[in-house]
C-alpha cells in the first residue's frame, strides 16, 4: 500500500529501502530466518515438502512482483526488467543471510545489511 501512495519516485525507493531495512536486519527476523533455512534444508530431500514450498513461494513472489509493479507502471522501475527474477534473487539473498546470523557476533551483520540494499537498489536500477 505505501507503494502505491508514494507521491515521487524518491518517496518510492526510500518505502522500498525502510521495507528491506526492516526485513534484512531486524533480530526478530532471525529465528523465522531459521525456520525457513530448515524447511528449505528438507525440501531438497522431500518431494512433497518441496512442492508446498515452491507453491507458497510463487504466491509470495507474485504478491511482492505485483508491488514492485506501480513503479514500472509510473516510469520509475525501468520496464525491462524482469521484476520476477529481481524478487526471487532478493528472497535467496535474505535466505542466505543465516550464514551472518549463525555468527554469536554477528561481526558482518552491518556490512551484510548494506550490500543487501546496494545489490537490490542496483537490480532495479536506482542509482
Amino acid at each position: 500500500e505505501a507503494l502505491g501512495r508514494a507521491p515521487t519516485k524518491k518517496q518510492y525507493q526510500a518505502v522500498i529501502k525502510e521495507w528491506l531495512e526492516q526485513i534484512s536486519g531486524a533480530t526478530a527476523n532471525s529465528e523465522f530466518r531459521r525456520t525457513r533455512g530448515t524447511v528449505l534444508a528438507s525440501a531438497v530431500t522431500n518431494k512433497d515438502l518441496a512442492r508446498r514450498v515452491t507453491a507458497i513461494q510463487e504466491l509470495h513472489v507474485a504478491r511482492v512482483t505485483g508491488y514492485l509493479r506501480s513503479g514500472v507502471d509510473r516510469g520509475w522501475i525501468d520496464a525491462d526488467l524482469d521484476i520476477e527474477a529481481i524478487v526471487y534473487w532478493t528472497i535467496s539473498q535474505l535466505n542466505g543471510r543465516i550464514i551472518v546470523e549463525i555468527d554469536p557476533k554477528k561481526k558482518f551483520a552491518k556490512r551484510w545489511n548494506s550490500l543487501f540494499l546496494e545489490s537490490v537498489f542496483h537490480a532495479l536500477r536506482f542509482e
